[in-house]
């Protein structure tokens, strides 16, 4: 009689090839949550593509679209199979996506704030090169 342990074996590495794509899509997912933080702190300065500053911001010595944090606390990443997703779901009074009447500039100045900068996809490719060396 023999006990074959093989099987077992590559369930581990199957287990480990899921561990390690999980890290390595958090780890995106993190630079690129952070990055579109980055294009609020700096009002698109860090995307070459900067926008007015708010009259609440200007006034208060602030930075716009930040008066509560809340959209702003609530942008993060999803790993959905083996993509990741950034975004956020903080509505308005009237139920409005917060983030889509933003970027649209629906009923508000227009702030595309949702993209990456080019110093994030640089990022993003160095950790991917980084995990298939």
């Amino acid at each position: 009689m023999k006990i074959s342990i093989a099987p077992r074996l590559h369930r581990l590495e199957r287990m480990e090839s899921v561990l390690l794509r999980k890290e390595f899509l958090e780890e995106i997912g993190e630079e690129a949550k952070l990055d579109v933080q980055d294009n609020i702190d700096t009002e698109g300065r860090n995307l070459d593509d900067p926008w007015e500053q708010s009259l609440r911001a200007e006034k208060q010595n602030g930075v716009t679209l930040r008066a509560s944090n809340l959209m702003y606390n609530s942008i993060h990443y999803e790993i959905e199979g083996d993509s990741v997703v950034i975004l956020g779901n903080r509505k308005d009074d009237q139920g409005q996506d917060l983030i889509t009447k933003h970027v649209e500039g629906d009923g508000v100045p227009e702030r595309n704030f949702m993209r990456l900068s080019e110093d994030c996809e640089r990022s993003i490719q160095q950790i991917v090169d980084e995990a298939l060396a």
